[in-house]
């Protein structure tokens, strides 16, 4: 009996190499076609944008959910991404793999993960969901960076980091999934370079649902980290600009400022944001991470997910929790805004120049553009000029073989012409 194909259906979850993975999928799917993979990623397909599949997830959020995660573009043509999706894996005679890491941090409804169930279903393949996940205090710190940079305004206070917040506990990310896709069908990973596959996201991923990655190209993609006072500038810059939720036009008008203030930080040391240790945070997680190394990781978790001073007393928590995140004084802040604005005036310069030369460039295209058409109508004239004179030898041609039909039929008076003709060249010579 033929076993179904699967879909292989990556929820992330969010700040585990997911971007390097899509990359890596991208750039490998070729490869992995010949391994009978199909990783869709022509941008044309109202489903893909980038290297990834967001707007599925896009398309399976309410109507009035802000999804800046998704291009205007298309975000417009969401009515058409899920049908499009089925349409064309059911044609796929393939395994199919689909990413992106939003499922597992936007699509908080069984409703939601029911419908897309149904949809994968439909296509006649299997479905297996595949989420790594990170500690909450490594995550916490990596969020709070990505924030910055896409649009956080406030500090970050530790207190957020609890098992409250939906996108801190993956146990509750992880029961969504298994509670309607069934728990047998989830590929539950941890996030941590040192128990991934070589210590990279996308061995570890291809490993996991059976793919050879020899000879693939390498992933290249390396996140720069900013220092904690680049973010704390970068968070005060927010504080002047528009949120998705304020205004998602204009914050999308904005993410090239963004990008551009994040790029020409000055290279100086990553610091963390927050405190050295916080794993007494942990304590509040204990019961939801021995539920997830009894339900979905038997082999354990590291010792990242748990608290590493559980003797430690209320108060002295409690004070921990008071004390402010990293504070800087102007002047520092000053010190690295003035190295900031010397790269960005670099940056700049570096830009015109680049600008100047591009306009010298087109310049001198445009001085050839005008050389060759110059020489195109000297082309064309001759080439009438020739076409003229093969028109008159058509016409020469087509009487000479007039005459010579009529010589061949006439001989006397073809002759009695030849003597009149030579008579006549005699006369003219004297």
């Amino acid at each position: 009996m033929a076993t179904n194909k699967t879909i292989f259906l990556h929820i992330g979850c969010e700040k585990t190499g997911s971007t390097s993975l899509q990359e890596f999928l991208c750039d490998n799917a070729e490869a992995l076609e010949r391994q009978g993979f199909h990783y869709p990623r022509d941008g044309k397909l109202p489903y893909v944008e980038g290297s990834g599949h967001f707007p599925v997830a896009g398309a399976l959020l309410p109507e009035a959910s802000v999804r800046e995660f998704v291009s205007k573009e298309k975000d417009q043509l969401r009515g058409l991404a899920l049908d499009q999706l089925v349409e064309d894996l059911r044609v796929r005679p393939d395994n199919v793999i689909l990413s992106c890491e939003h499922f597992s941090s936007r699509v908080r409804r069984s409703d939601e993960l029911s419908m897309l169930k149904d949809l994968m279903l439909g296509t006649g393949k299997d479905v297996r969901i595949v989420c790594y996940i990170r500690d909450p205090i490594s995550l916490a710190r990596a969020a709070y960076s990505t924030g910055i940079r896409v649009e956080r305004r406030s500090p970050l206070d530790i207190r957020e980091i609890n098992p409250e917040i939906f996108y801190f506990n993956a146990l509750e990310i992880l029961r969504l999934w298994a509670d309607v896709f069934g728990k047998n069908n989830l590929i539950v990973k941890e996030y941590n370079t040192e128990l991934l596959a070589n210590g990279d996201i996308c061995e570890d991923f291809c490993q996991s649902i059976g793919i050879d990655t020899q000879g693939f190209a390498a992933s290249s993609r390396k996140n720069a980290s900013l220092a904690s006072n680049h973010l704390e500038i970068l968070r005060r810059v927010n504080t002047h600009l528009p949120t998705p939720g304020e205004s998602l036009e204009e914050w999308r008008s904005t993410r090239p400022l963004r990008t551009a203030l994040a790029n020409h930080a000055p290279k100086l040391s990553a610091e963390n944001q927050l405190h050295e240790d916080l794993s007494w945070v942990l304590s509040s997680f204990e019961t939801a991470h021995r539920e997830i190394e009894r339900f979905f990781l038997p082999q354990g978790l590291s010792s990242k997910w748990f608290d590493s001073a559980p003797d430690a007393s209320a108060e002295t928590k409690e004070t921990e929790l008071s004390k402010p995140d990293l504070e800087f004084s102007d002047s520092e802040l000053l010190d690295a805004a003035v190295l900031w604005m010397i790269n960005l005036s670099r940056a700049l310069a570096e830009a015109k120049e680049h600008e100047k030369s591009t306009e010298r460039s087109l310049n001198a295209l445009k001085e050839r553009e005008k050389s060759l058409e110059r020489e195109i109508v000297i082309c064309e004239n001759k080439i009438s000029q020739k076409n003229s004179e093969i028109e008159q030898l058509k016409a020469d041609t087509k009487e000479l073989r007039k005459q010579l039909e009529h010589s061949k039929r006439y001989p006397w008076k073809y002759l009695r012409e030849s003597f009149r003709q030579r008579i006549e060249d005699r006369q003219e010579r004297g």
